[in-house]
């Protein structure tokens, strides 16, 4: 047991050893141009990796023009699941629905829609924080209660009242548009579907 584990020591010199003459040597040969070469590649390496990453994290990160804290994407997405809740079908959450909203947000709307829908944005994270408790901790119950009332008032702001009816209408079109449902709650044929040519008749 003691040779082996002495072998295997020895092994390990002698493998570091080749390793620091090799790289000895490759650096000695290396030209200005490779050099360069080598760094443009670790330069695009290093901007193409996170592109490759499993997404994650923060979507407002991702976003160019519509402008949100992580508090308010975090309000957004809890007001997105008491819209389409996860029942025994999926809700706004497994579909991803708040990445979708956003997403159109920040490509689809003019620049002054989008300044209208960040104020709408501070004034939902204002309305939420007025509550005396953590409406994120809330249960279903208050929550559905919470924004039953927020849906009804009608002293919002106008960019808040465009920002909910906006939300809406984008939850509602990414919910029927999207995969889940068109393959497993509505399965999606094309017009006229299938074309029975034998069918026996019943006298």
């Amino acid at each position: 047991m003691l040779f082996l584990q002495l072998n295997k020591k020895i092994g390990e010199i002698i493998y570091s050893w080749y390793s620091i003459k090799a790289m000895d040597l490759y650096f000695s040969k290396m030209t200005r141009r490779n050099y360069i070469q080598q760094l443009l590649l670790l330069i695009g390496s290093s901007m193409l990796i996170p592109g490759c990453v499993e997404p994650g994290g923060l979507i407002s990160e991702k976003l160019k023009y519509i402008k949100l804290t992580a508090n308010q994407e975090k309000i957004f997405t809890h007001y997105l699941d008491n819209l389409l809740p996860s029942n025994q079908t999926y809700g706004a959450r497994e579909l991803k629905l708040n990445l979708f909203i956003l997403t159109m947000f920040d490509d689809c709307y003019s620049e002054s829609d989008q300044e209208r829908l960040g104020k709408g944005l501070m004034e939902l994270e204002k309305v939420c924080e007025k509550k005396s408790k953590d409406f994120i901790a809330m249960n279903y119950a208050e929550k559905k209660s919470f924004y039953q009332i927020l849906n009804t008032n009608k002293t919002h702001s106008q960019d808040f009242k465009f920002l909910l009816k906006e939300v809406y209408r984008w939850a509602v079109k990414g919910y029927q548009n999207s995969e889940y449902v068109m393959t497993k709650l509505v399965p999606y044929q094309l017009v006229p579907g299938h074309f029975y040519g034998c069918i026996k008749l019943k006298a």
